[in-house]
């Protein structure tokens, strides 16, 4: 049940910052065309996080993979906002969705 209220609130809280990615790198890169890179930087840790879980398959330790993985996302999202760079921007989405799955 715990677990269950965990995954809940991490959904709910970090679903809102995601949801407006694109007005962020619209305003912050000024260019659709590099917006839509980061997109695709998210998108591919996404991906490649999934990718991960299914060839992985079974850890012996699942909670701990649960939180380093918290504490991954929640260190990416701090990068993210304060990285002026294009390039730090695209790792941590990449980073930040790779323990979404």
């Amino acid at each position: 049940m715990y677990l269950f209220l965990y995954f809940g609130w991490w959904n709910f809280v970090l679903n809102g910052p995601l949801e407006l990615a694109i007005p962020y790198f619209l305003q912050r890169t000024g260019s659709t065309d590099t917006a839509s890179i980061l997109l695709g930087a998210m998108n591919a840790g996404a991906l490649t996080g999934a990718a991960a879980a299914v060839w992985q398959g079974h850890f012996r330790y699942k909670i701990r993979f649960i939180f380093a993985g918290s504490v991954l996302t929640s260190v990416m999202f701090i990068l993210l906002g304060t990285g002026r760079h294009t390039w730090i921007m695209g790792a941590a989405m990449f980073l930040l969705m790779l323990p979404w799955p």
